[in-house]
């Protein structure tokens, strides 16, 4: 465990260490990482091209923002397809 912390502080900035005494559960969370400034990602991310669009970062499938969302990322692929033809 002592080893996880370490590496986490690599990653985010902000992470002493000595602050890990004792330990819970282990978890899993699902987000992303900007390494250039070494903080969670705390919105969603889209990346795509000619082909594809993908949402990242999306941390909970129940999120309250769903259909506007939804519509954004629908917005965004009509633009791309009306700049493409």
């Amino acid at each position: 465990r002592p080893y996880l912390v370490r590496l986490a502080h690599t990653l985010l900035a902000g992470i002493d260490p000595r602050h890990y005494t004792t330990w819970g559960r282990p978890g899993i969370r699902a987000q992303l990482i900007d390494v250039k400034r070494k903080k969670l990602e705390m919105d969603f991310v889209l990346e795509g091209d000619d082909r594809s669009m993908h949402v990242l970062n999306a941390v909970s499938p129940g999120f309250t923002c769903s259909i506007p969302f939804a519509e954004m990322v629908c917005e965004r692929i009509q633009a791309h397809l009306d700049r493409s033809s």
